[in-house]
């Protein structure tokens, strides 16, 4: 018999599992730790320039730096440069979604100020990024 995916937390072949309540589903009637873990979550791949198909700020990915080991051993001067790309692609994406709250096709309208709220939280992000680099 499958459990249901709710709450579930994975660590290093641990995870947490917990029973949904028959009348609520946001809260748990129990919690159990499960040693070996019942979901993967998948690999992923970040997107490069050629995705830009796919969204057009991708396309503002070019020349950046994702190998760890490069940038572990980067020095101050140059990693504005190596992740700038990041920044620009990161910002124009935001752009675009916020686009989205104005446009009373994608329907976010009943979702109240739940994309404002998004939208005003990745800007914060973006600020920490860029005072980072800088």
């Amino acid at each position: 018999m499958e459990r249901p995916s709710f709450g579930r937390a994975v660590g290093h072949g641990i995870s947490v599992h917990a029973e949904v309540a028959k009348d609520s589903s946001d809260r748990a009637t129990s919690i159990e730790t499960v040693i070996v873990p019942c979901h993967e979550v998948p690999r992923t791949t970040p997107p490069t320039e050629e995705d830009a198909d796919e969204n057009p700020a991708f396309g503002k990915l070019a020349g950046l730096v994702l190998d760890m080991k490069l940038l572990a051993e980067a020095d101050a001067k140059s990693l504005p440069k190596n992740l700038g790309q990041l920044v620009t692609a990161y910002k124009e994406w935001i752009d675009r979604e916020e686009a989205k709250l104005k446009d009373p096709k994608e329907g976010l309208a009943q979702f109240g100020d739940a994309g404002r709220v998004a939208i005003d939280n990745c800007r914060f992000k973006l600020k920490r990024i860029e005072e980072g680099l800088e």
